[in-house]
């Protein structure tokens, strides 16, 4: 067993010998450090004793400067007063100030006892009280690895960098002794951030050896990254505080990763731009080379059955051209709201024509549904042509009121209608209605039907979308 060691104030020397002769009495192993005045107790400090016996009324360092010193270094010893004789009061005194015993001199028979269990008593407090610390610091590393891992997922990587990432390691209690932090990783900015920007952090480690943890980040096709943490000089860098920079390897690695990722996800965006753009391009091209050749055809022929069909077919075409111009210019998003296309469908055949753009009277009842856009542009076909012909019968009754519902159906589906405003029987409905030939064709791709029956033409069709419900 290693002997304890005790510091012994006390100025006298006979009373020395009595006390440490009563301790060996009684088999203690005790390593003995007898100070005599102010200047040789803090000195012996440094021998981590595990406890202090000190005489209650010795000239210049009696007990209660002994227990102030203690207190002002933060010194966790457990102290016993011994005396020749002392009042009730002055002995809770001393206790109140933080002895942890007193005995007289002339009766030193349960000294050992009472050493022993004061350095017991002081162990225990100690390991809970490191216990109680170690715990309060997990916590906070818990805390600060979540603050991170949020700063990590909402920041713009590209423009904040890691520093705000980084900043929680900085909170009290996180990583004690922690000055600096510098961070170089492939593909982000380099910087250094400290606790207190305004001081030298060079002269803060200049002291002592260097106090430095230094993460290798995982190598990559750019290289291997670093983040240093430098620590004050004599700062203490426990096991734990090890472990925590290994979590926080972790929370920037995947920083890192993430910021590679966008990047890379950037390139093949603009690739994908640039691919869409050219096929945009092509198709417009192919459209306005198939119009003009339609067109060409067209002027050739005399007025008649062949003539009327080609500019159909070329109406048609141009009505193709439109509609994927039209949701060209949204941006190509992946869902299209129904309500705007179609309002906007409408303008552009009124346009087209040279028609009032009050001359087809939309009311839109379509709040809410989202059509996908491979599904847009063949309903973008459709609906136009509905317009288009609408169109042309406003061009000469003036005004054609029309009206698009939709609903929400089963199976993730909605049901559109298109009506158009009841008007009389003519000569001309046939032919009218042969313009919606391809309408006609393209309508069993949603299960729709044509109704043109009694001067008024109803569609219907059944359409994917965001948004529906089951219907009841």
């Amino acid at each position: 067993m290693t002997p304890l060691k005790i510091v012994l104030v006390e100025g006298d020397d006979h009373d020395a010998d009595r006390i440490m002769g009563a301790a060996h009495r009684e088999g203690m192993e005790i390593s003995w450090f007898r100070a005599k005045d102010e200047e040789s107790f803090l000195s012996l400090l440094g021998e981590n004793p595990d406890a202090v016996v000190t005489d209650f009324g010795m000239a210049g360092l009696a007990a209660p400067r002994v227990l102030e010193l203690l207190r002002e270094r933060g010194a966790d010893l457990p102290i016993l007063v011994v005396t020749r004789s002392i009042a009730d009061d002055l002995a809770a005194e001393c206790i109140k100030l933080g002895a942890a015993d007193y005995l007289l001199k002339d009766r030193l028979a349960r000294l050992r006892d009472a050493i022993e269990e004061a350095v017991e008593r002081s162990r225990a407090l100690r390991q809970r009280r490191d216990a109680e610390r170690r715990l309060l610091a997990a916590a906070v590393r818990r805390e600060v690895l979540n603050d991170m891992l949020l700063r990590s997922l909402s920041i713009d990587i590209t423009e904040n960098e890691l520093r705000s990432v980084i900043e929680p390691l900085f909170y009290e209690g996180a990583l004690p002794g922690l000055v600096s932090i510098v961070a170089d990783i492939p593909g982000l900015a380099a910087f250094k951030t400290s606790r207190n920007p305004a001081e030298a952090v060079g002269e803060a480690i200049r002291e002592g050896p260097s106090q430095e943890r230094v993460i290798a980040m995982a190598e990559d096709g750019s290289g291997a990254g670093r983040v240093s943490f430098r620590f004050a000089a004599g700062a203490a860098i426990e096991r734990e505080s090890l472990d925590f920079l290994d979590d926080v390897a972790y929370v920037l690695s995947g920083v890192a990763k993430r910021a590679r990722a966008e990047r890379s996800l950037r390139r093949d965006l603009v690739k994908q731009e640039g691919l869409l753009k050219e096929i945009h391009r092509r198709v417009r091209d192919n459209l306005a080379a198939v119009q003009s050749l339609i067109a060409s055809d067209a002027a050739r022929l005399e007025d008649g059955c062949g003539k009327t069909e080609l500019e159909r077919l070329g109406g048609e075409v141009r009505s193709m051209s439109l509609t994927h111009e039209l949701l060209h210019s949204r941006g190509g998003s992946a869902l299209i709201d129904f309500q705007d296309f179609v309002s906007e469908l409408r303008i552009m055949a009124s346009r087209s024509l040279g028609c009032p753009q009050d001359s087809l009277a939309l009311v839109e009842d379509c709040s809410g549904f989202r059509v996908p856009l491979e599904d847009a542009i063949t309903l973008g076909v459709i609906f136009n042509q509905l317009f288009m012909c609408a169109a042309r019968e406003a061009a000469s009754a003036g005004r054609i009121d029309l009206r698009i519902e939709a609903r929400p159906s089963h199976g993730g589906t909605w049901r559109l209608e298109f009506l158009e405003g009841q008007r009389g029987e003519s000569d001309e409905e046939a032919d009218r209605y042969r313009q919606l030939d391809l309408v006609r064709a393209l309508l069993p791709q949603f299960g729709g039907e044509l109704d043109l029956g009694g001067g008024r033409l109803r569609a219907t069709l059944t359409v994917p979308g965001e948004g529906a419900t089951e219907a009841s």
